[in-house]
């Protein structure tokens, strides 16, 4: 068997034939499509020129994104295929022949005379082994797992009986009858060999000609592709933006988070504590934040009303923070507040990005 994996440019040509080939196809069909009256009544007003001018508009369209996939897919295609060609060969290569195989005849160890590689598409690949007996030319083929070949007869087309093949060589032809004992069908099929050399070269210079002709039309350069690429992630971007703007319309939770008062540390120190002194809680104090994705700033104030019991000045603190913080970007976190001897302290967690702020009107409103 010929070694299946090919250099690399072999498939980077085939890969851009196959490209090539299908923007063919789709001027041909909008070329088509642009002889013939629309029935769209706007449409149909258009001169011979303008909707010559409009359908190859629309086809330019559908090819520059056509050809955008295109190369976007080619490196990962490219690659596979010779995965594909390198796992035929590899199994190939290592492939090794069942032992003591026996002349079904006389019993006479069997010699390998071929070695085939064996694929159909519903059936995994295997290498097949074609054994001959030395003392009576006796022929049998067993695959690479040991399993037995066994050829499955030809059906009729006409009544699914199994027919007789033959054939006859004529030079550079061989000639394929088929004969049907049960309905009398008969067929005969010639291959000529001297035309599909021919038919293989003509196919081989209209794909060499195709490729000089249209590669630069059709397959895009590495710098074209890379401005393509870059135009995905725009749309992509752009598409984010349209999905969050919808959104916003729709969700009345964005709306509340776009009403939010986005305190910096001073404007929350300033409120908290005009707050806290009106119910006698004093000398607010921030310690150094912890800056992340969120800042998270630990306090600590004082409970200047000594008849209050420690339950009540937690609970009170807890109160007031969260009336005064509701409409901000702040709040109290989730461990709350704790005191020791007329100390409190806690920690409060601001938010600015959009999505955290709609997060907390969620979780808050539900």
């Amino acid at each position: 068997m010929l070694q299946q994996l090919k250099e690399e440019n072999y498939y980077s040509d085939l890969y851009d034939l196959l490209t090539i080939e299908e923007c063919l196809r789709i001027i041909e069909s909008w070329r088509k499509a642009s002889l013939k009256k629309p029935g769209d009544e706007m449409v149909g007003k258009l001169s011979d020129e303008e909707r010559l001018k409009t359908f190859s508009f629309l086809s330019n369209f559908k090819l520059y994104w056509i050809k955008g996939d295109r190369y976007r897919r080619k490196a990962a295609i490219i690659q596979e295929w010779m995965d594909r060609d390198r796992k035929r060969d590899d199994l190939f290569q290592n492939a090794q022949e069942p032992g003591n195989i026996r002349c079904p005849n006389c019993s006479t160890r069997m010699c390998v005379i071929l070695k085939e590689s064996y694929e159909f598409s519903e059936e995994a690949a295997r290498v097949l082994f074609f054994f001959e007996c030395p003392a009576c030319n006796k022929r049998k083929g067993y695959f690479n797992n040991g399993d037995e070949f066994k050829s499955k007869p030809e059906l009729c087309p006409k009544c699914k009986k199994a027919i007789q093949v033959s054939h006859t060589e004529w030079g550079e032809a061989m000639v394929w009858s088929r004969k049907c004992s049960a309905c009398g069908f008969v067929e005969k099929e010639t291959d000529d060999f001297s035309k599909m050399r021919t038919d293989r070269i003509d196919r081989e210079n209209r794909e060499k000609e195709l490729l000089k002709k249209h590669r630069a039309d059709f397959c895009l350069s590495a710098a074209e592709g890379q401005e393509y690429l870059q135009s995905l992630v725009q749309l992509e971007t752009l598409r984010k933006l349209a999905e969050k703007i919808e959104l916003r319309q729709k969700d009345p939770d964005y709306k509340k988070a776009e009403n939010l008062k986005k305190w910096n540390v001073v404007e929350l120190e300033k409120t908290l504590s005009s707050e806290l002194e009106k119910e006698q809680y004093l000398k607010l104090s921030f310690d150094k934040p912890e800056i992340g994705k969120y800042v998270i700033v630990p306090f600590t104030t004082q409970d200047a009303d000594t008849s209050r019991k420690e339950k009540d000045s937690e609970y009170g603190l807890r109160k007031i923070f969260k009336k005064a913080l509701q409409d901000s970007n702040w709040r109290l976190m989730s461990e709350g507040v704790s005191y020791r001897l007329g100390y409190l302290s806690g920690r409060l967690k601001g938010y600015e990005q959009e999505e955290d702020l709609v997060e907390i009107i969620k979780q808050e409103y539900d």
